[in-house]
């Protein structure tokens, strides 16, 4: 053989050997791209998910705001009287303003008042 052929015989095996390799690494780019097709897939149904978790919890805590105010609006009326008195005042009212806290008694409820034997003032009914 002749150097002419011997150098084309080696270039046409380089060249099978370079599209060789070249068709491996477009098998390892597709395998990749795959992998990362099915990635992005997992993150768009988890992306999902958590987006309606989010929404159920955004929900939820409207819900829970709510209750917290209307929690918050319930204010216990404490009432007061003098130790020596016969009737009983919210704190509020002129009258349980006059009253020495030392000459005070304290209710935290209307009952416990009228249980103890005092008598309501005009302030309490309104």
């Amino acid at each position: 053989m002749t150097t002419i052929e011997d150098n084309l015989r080696t270039s046409f095996r380089m060249v099978r050997e370079d599209v060789i390799r070249i068709q491996r690494k477009i098998l390892n780019m597709e395998q990749r791209e795959a992998q990362i097709v099915r990635i992005l897939k997992r993150i768009d149904t988890n992306d999902h998910d958590l987006s309606s978790k989010l929404k159920k919890i955004e929900s939820l805590l409207k819900k829970s705001t709510v209750k917290k105010v209307t929690k918050t609006t319930k204010k216990r009326t404490t009432f007061i009287a003098p130790k020596k008195g016969k009737s009983f005042h919210k704190t509020n009212c002129p009258f349980a303003k006059n009253i020495k806290p030392k000459n005070s008694i304290k209710f935290k409820s209307k009952n416990v008042a009228l249980n103890a034997g005092f008598k309501p003032c005009k302030c309490v009914s309104n």
